[in-house]
């Protein structure tokens, strides 16, 4: 398995905006990223020297697979969580990225020759050290977090110069509250525990039928009205949303593995009409499913 180091160039289109060292000359802070995808997002094997990566995912899902231990394992990030990859390993965001999704991605160097983010030696070396000692790679983030991160960007892009040094403070503060977040749902992982656990397991092996909103709530134990709530106040998504991309991830691994007919696919997942499926198809991915098959050749 072999990657290669990947370093993105400054960008500034209308679904990614990327500030490079060399634009903000803040110390210890690589890209900083701000994405709202609709479209190809693919990002093939590489890594990072001396990098940590967050990606804190504000709406939608995102995949990154990571290799640990010389194995591939694929972490799926939902709105309101984050995921990190350490330096050197090897990671990839493969074909799920597609995915209209709203993310912030930021790149902090852990090399110990310089300060971080403005701090003085000693802050920045307890920062470091908190960073390569969080216990989990996927937690949970809030609504605080996330504005500490949004406000950080807002003040790196919109404002003057000096004000770079007070989006660094938000960003110091995004960054030490990592500690203290919980560890995400690990939706494959079907002994943990977790009320959403058992509505994502339902999900996942009943993708081929037709799911009520109803019938997850009860599984949840709470009300239909709450069970909307609480999943969208969890994952920036509604729980309508999350099956579509479930079934749209499924779709696309027929069409790119399999000789399916499209008609067959949709009705394959309980789709009403193969028209119905090609238009939750287009507007999650940006393209039909006849167009996404030719990938394959």
């Amino acid at each position: 398995m072999k990657g290669t180091e990947i370093f993105d160039p400054f960008t500034w289109s209308e679904s990614k905006k990327i500030i490079t060292a060399d634009h903000h000359h803040i110390s210890g802070l690589a890209n900083i990223t701000y994405c709202t995808i609709s479209s190809a997002d693919f990002a093939a094997l590489h890594y990072h020297s001396d990098i940590i990566e967050i990606h804190c995912i504000v709406k939608g899902q995102r995949t990154i697979l990571v290799s640990e231990d010389g194995i591939m394992n694929e972490y799926t990030a939902l709105g309101n969580e984050l995921m990190l990859t350490y330096p050197f390993e090897l990671h990839e965001t493969g074909n799920h990225t597609k995915n209209r999704n709203e993310y912030y991605a930021i790149q902090i160097s852990v090399r110990k020759d310089i300060s971080l983010l403005g701090l003085n030696e000693e802050y920045s070396a307890q920062l470091r050290n908190e960073l390569k000692a969080l216990p989990n790679r996927h937690l949970k983030v809030g609504h605080t977090q996330i504005s500490m991160l949004r406000t950080a960007w807002n003040f790196f892009t919109l404002g003057p110069q000096p004000d770079f040094y007070t989006g660094s403070a938000y960003l110091i503060c995004f960054l030490q509250n990592l500690k203290y977040l919980e560890p995400a749902i690990k939706i494959n992982k079907k002994h943990i525990y977790n009320p959403m656990q058992n509505v994502f397991t339902f999900i996942n092996e009943n993708i081929d039928k037709k799911i009520m909103l109803q019938e997850l709530a009860d599984i949840s134990g709470y009300s239909l009205s709450h069970f909307k709530f609480i999943f969208k106040e969890s994952f920036g998504i509604t729980p309508a949303e999350y099956i579509s991309l479930q079934k749209i991830n499924y779709a696309e691994k027929e069409l790119l593995n399999s000789d399916v007919s499209i008609t067959e696919l949709a009705h394959k997942l309980s789709f009403s009409s193969s028209n119905y499926f090609c238009s939750v198809f287009k507007k999650i991915l940006g393209i039909t499913p006849s167009e996404y098959r030719k990938m394959k050749c």
